[in-house]
């Protein structure tokens, strides 16, 4: 099943013009042989031929002798012809011939002579049961008498790479080479095993995505090498061959499938590399497909001219795994020079994959000789990746947590703020029912219309009922952060009417291009219109105030103009410290934070107050008011 391995480059090597050589000969010290260093091959393009064509005379010269002890021939699609020779000088009778890995669609063994030939026959398209030696590789029992010397021949057909480990063991030796590959693989696989169930207990305790993407990753990939290494046809699906021969290429689709959201979390992909997110994300639905497609192919739903040949299916393999290798590579690099803190560990983790993957594609292609680090460099690089991806994933599940404390930091202090800027409204709402139902201003204003009633008692009724509105407007707006203009106007020309009506005196308030629903904090221009009184009509009987609006430049300005004495209005209105003034500027800065200017002048006939706003500001939006709370002490 190696055309999972995404590369395109067919090699046939290890041939040379020379017959095979001498028998392999069994001794006491020699008890583990490699007869694939001295056999010949032949190279049957037809598939056709029988064994009693290559038994024949007119063959042996098609043989030529292999170069190495595991002979690699790479992707080919001939059948492959053996011959080796063996002499038993031991008295061990039975020995295990390992003729293929667990890969191999078929291999026949052929044992006898011209005459009368026997044949067995294993591999991964014959149910597991019929194997006589219970293994994940493909093994037979070999027969040789003492002193005697025998010729072999093995015939191989594959779909793709064709490897074959030629080792002869003895029964004893064959014991405890399985025991210890046995060991091998539980070590690995229990690993691979602890890491998912591990990462799978952290999502549900946790509910972060990625140890979610990484528990179904290493599951899929650990299935693909389970399957691979043919361990997962030996112990979970030993009689179903149809699911045998595509569930490699199944699990591995699934693995990618599975790699890259797990990638895009780990990493942020869409917020430090957006050009590469997309990219990773259109070759998401790949995998998918591709895992639908060999579904269909497992239950025999696929129409035949849709079934892709072996070359078709490299080819395919080695354009996407390139496309997905250079999208992760370009964001791991993107996440570099941003200092993500999983993206160095990550970037390891990928090279030893990708290496893995690559040395075992070109052993399967015959680039490499197939030994111990070639054929496991898949496990290999398994191992190291494990091991830093379950790394990153801390890295990366720290940097979130760090987030949250510090979100959560600011949060507390948005909290605080926002008690702080409550606390100062209180007490500007408490300054403002001080200012204005103060004892001293209620008293007044009782007393003067107790003096009307002496002396005009429609006056002093008007009083009454013009001071009894204007606290009722007061308490109605006094909590409130905004109002439209038209009611400030209605509080404003309230207490200018019981201020005429308690002094004997005419003041009025004028409007020019002033929009009703227009908002304003409360109380602002009435603050101003009471310091006007208070202090620039001493000695007047009546006054004006004009209250305008225009905008320029993005901004609106307010002018409020009263025709009192400038200079005595002045010597007040331009402390700092005044209470009214205090209370304008809190106001504003709560409902405008820093967008906002305000200026106070004497002009030529009375005084001139300016207040401009920056034009667009959202009154009611929290980023109004967040910004910098009030403070009386402005």
């Amino acid at each position: 099943m190696h055309h999972l391995i995404p590369f395109l480059i067919p090699a046939v090597l290890l041939l040379s013009p020379a017959v095979d050589g001498a028998a392999n000969t069994l001794t006491d010290e020699k008890i583990i042989a490699f007869p694939g260093s001295n056999a010949g091959i032949l190279m049957d393009s037809t598939r056709a031929l029988s064994i009693l064509q290559v038994a024949s005379p007119e063959y042996a010269p098609e043989f030529r002798k292999s170069r190495e002890t595991v002979p690699n021939l790479g992707y080919t699609r001939s059948a492959v012809w053996i011959r080796f020779t063996v002499k038993n000088l031991t008295f061990t009778d039975l020995w295990v011939l390992q003729a293929a890995f667990p890969d191999m669609d078929n291999v026949e063994l052929y044992t006898g002579d011209a005459s009368d030939w026997e044949v067995r026959e294993s591999g991964h398209l014959l149910p597991f049961s019929a194997r006589k030696i219970v293994n994940r590789n493909l093994l037979f029992y070999l027969s040789l008498p003492f002193g005697k010397e025998k010729t072999f021949y093995l015939r191989y057909q594959n779909r793709m790479g064709m490897t074959i480990p030629l080792r002869l063991y003895s029964s004893q030796q064959y014991q405890t080479y399985a025991l210890g590959e046995q060991l091998v693989f539980g070590i690995f696989f229990g690993f691979m095993l602890v890491l998912t169930l591990y990462n799978l207990i952290l999502y549900i305790k946790v509910r972060e995505s990625g140890y979610l993407y990484y528990f179904m990753y290493v599951t899929g990939y650990g299935l693909f090498q389970f399957s691979l290494y043919g361990l997962a046809y030996q112990y979970l699906w030993p009689d179903w061959t149809r699911w045998d021969n595509h569930n490699i290429p199944f699990f591995l689709a699934f693995a990618f499938a599975c790699r890259i959201p797990f990638t895009m979390s780990v990493l942020d992909s869409k917020g430090n590399a957006p050009r590469w997110h997309r990219v990773l994300k259109g070759l998401l639905p790949v995998p998918i497909l591709f895992a639908a497609y060999q579904g269909l192919q497992i239950l025999g739903w696929l129409p035949p001219a849709l079934a892709l040949g072996p070359g078709a299916a490299l080819g395919a393999s080695a354009l996407y795994f390139s496309a997905f290798t250079v999208a992760v590579f370009m964001i791991n690099v993107r996440c570099l020079g941003k200092k993500v803190p999983a993206a160095r560990t990550f970037m390891i983790a990928w090279i030893f994959m990708v290496s893995g993957l690559i040395l075992y594609a070109f052993k399967c292609l015959g680039l490499l000789p197939s030994n111990t680090f070639s054929e496991y460099s898949i496990l290999f690089g398994t191992v190291g990746e494990m091991c830093l991806l379950f790394i990153g994933l801390g890295e990366r599940i720290q940097a979130i947590k760090s987030e949250a404390q510090e979100k959560h930091r600011r949060q507390q202090a948005a909290v605080h703020a926002f008690q702080e800027e409550q606390i100062r409204s209180m007490r500007l709402e408490l300054e403002l029912i001080k200012a204005n139902i103060h004892p001293h201003f209620i008293f007044n204003s009782i007393n003067a219309a107790t003096m009307w009633i002496r002396e005009d008692p429609g006056t002093a009724e008007r009083l009454l009922h013009a001071l009894a509105r204007e606290l009722k407007q007061l308490l109605k707006i006094v909590g409130e952060k905004v109002i439209p203009i038209s009611e400030e106007i209605r509080i404003c020309r309230m207490h200018l009417e019981v201020m005429s009506l308690r002094h004997d005196k005419n003041f009025a308030l004028r409007l020019e291009g002033i929009e009703d629903e227009e908002k304003i904090p409360p109380m602002v221009f009435h603050t101003l219109v009471e310091n006007g009184l208070t202090h620039g009509y001493a000695g007047r009987d009546e006054g004006v105030f004009i209250l305008s609006r225009r905008e320029d430049e993005g901004k609106i300005h307010f002018t409020l103009y009263n025709d009192g004495n400038g200079d005595v209005a002045g010597n007040k209105n331009t402390e700092s410290g005044g209470l009214g003034l205090k209370y304008v500027r809190a106001r504003l800065e709560e409902a405008f934070g820093r967008k906002w200017q305000l200026d106070s002048h004497a002009v030529a006939g009375g005084w001139l107050v300016t207040i401009s706003i920056q034009k667009g500001m959202d009154t009611d939006s929290p980023g109004a008011r967040r910004a910098h709370p009030p403070a009386l002490a402005n």
